[in-house]
């Protein structure tokens, strides 16, 4: 039984309310309320220096691009996307944001954790490559060869129909090279595509966004239209009123959290075509940190989200346990702490980064480094993963 009964699904599903959540969330944890978890945040310190390192080794000059499915296809000094685009001879600026946009919802969905098992054998250099590398370079050849639509298109008729035998092919899946959740992602997008009918997923897009070049689109507005997409393909996340609310849980307390991770990272996702295509984005800074298992594990392994119990570290758990819900929660609170922290010691008196160029610069590399060194690249926590949230 929730505790605030008077909210509404439509309250869930903004970024303000992933933000109010997460202070909440903090509140509790400084007041000593949460059953799993304390915060020290006397680590912070620490924190911010490593995480100001990893940015300055990473960017020496300053400009940090924001955390967004793009960085993955910019790999071994090549920008993988753009070479793709150029081969195929189009010099239509409409034509190439549409198909930047069927990618950024394919490859973002398609990359919610692979596991430590999977690799994927590229076509051009032969090279192997794992984790969130590897499934943005086979979406991109899937993508480019037309396995989600025609060539560089996605179509929500082809995507309606695609098997797990289909998504197996893709990601070159065997016995010996298993992608976790395979058939749930299978599922996943064809769900998608029976939402999208005989639309793209950026049509889709652009009419739930009403774009128009005479007025902006804002951080918040991308995360709504992201979510109107997405909730249907998700059909075993909870529900209010009916109504499916995506990545949002309850905590201990009863309090609706909503997290929105792989939405707001599509989010993020969205933004460099739109702003290349010409189109003013603002209200970046309104979105959240993602809450998930590099920045969370950043904050376990540092000690600034400290476990009261030994065994919850070694727990199995599911998504929805409180527990986790707070974990993710907190994750988001610390890193606008981050934000505030970072953007200080590079932007100074200049404007403050938002939160996505902090995850870049970044905490995120900073967790993944941590998460090598201590756990050989696995998670914090062991969390039954549906390949669709994390």
């Amino acid at each position: 039984m929730t505790s605030n009964p008077g909210v509404k699904p439509a309250d869930l599903r903004t970024a303000a309310a992933v933000r109010t959540a997460a202070e909440r969330t903090m509140i509790r944890a400084l007041c000593d309320d949460l059953p799993a978890w304390t915060v020290d945040l006397s680590r912070m310190d620490e924190t911010v220096a490593i995480v100001a390192s990893a940015t300055q080794a990473a960017y020496p000059d300053g400009r940090v691009p924001i955390h967004s499915r793009w960085r993955h296809f910019e790999l071994v000094g090549r920008n993988w996307w753009l070479e793709a685009w150029t081969e195929r001879g189009s010099l239509d600026p409409d034509e190439r944001l549409m198909a930047e946009l069927d990618l950024a919802v394919l490859s973002a969905l398609l990359d919610a954790g692979a596991g430590p098992d999977w690799q994927y054998r590229d076509r051009q250099t032969g090279q192997n490559w794992s984790r969130s590398e590897g499934l943005a370079i086979a979406s991109l050849e899937a993508f480019t060869g037309g396995s989600f639509g025609a060539e560089c298109r996605a179509s929500g008729a082809v995507l309606a129909t695609l098997s797990i035998e289909d998504l197996s092919a893709v990601f070159q899946c065997s016995a010996a090279n298993p992608l976790i959740e395979l058939d749930a992602r299978a599922a996943m997008i064809q769900r998608l595509g029976k939402h999208l009918g005989r639309e793209r997923p950026s049509e889709f897009l652009f009419r739930t966004l009403d774009v128009d070049d005479t007025k902006p689109i804002t951080g918040p507005a991308l995360l709504e239209a992201v979510l109107a997409l997405t909730l249907p393909v998700w059909p075993d996340r909870p529900k209010l009123e009916g109504q499916l609310l995506g990545d949002c849980w309850q905590d201990t307390s009863g309090e609706w959290v909503p997290i929105h991770k792989l939405a707001q990272w599509l989010s993020y996702s969205l933004i460099e075509p739109f702003v290349e295509a010409g189109y003013l984005v603002m209200g970046v800074d309104q979105l959240t940190g993602l809450a998930e298992y590099r920045n969370g594990g950043l904050f376990l392994d540092l000690g600034v989200i400290q476990p009261r119990e030994p065994a919850i570290l070694t727990a199995r758990y599911q998504a929805s346990d409180p527990a986790i819900v707070e974990w993710r929660s907190l994750t988001i609170a610390l890193l606008d702490d981050l934000t505030e922290a970072i953007s200080q010691k590079f932007a100074g008196s200049g404007p403050a980064w938002p939160v996505a160029r902090v995850l870049q610069g970044g905490s995120w590399d900073a967790g993944r480094k941590l998460a090598a060194e201590k756990r050989g690249g696995l998670p914090p926590l062991n969390i039954v993963s549906d390949g669709t949230i994390f």
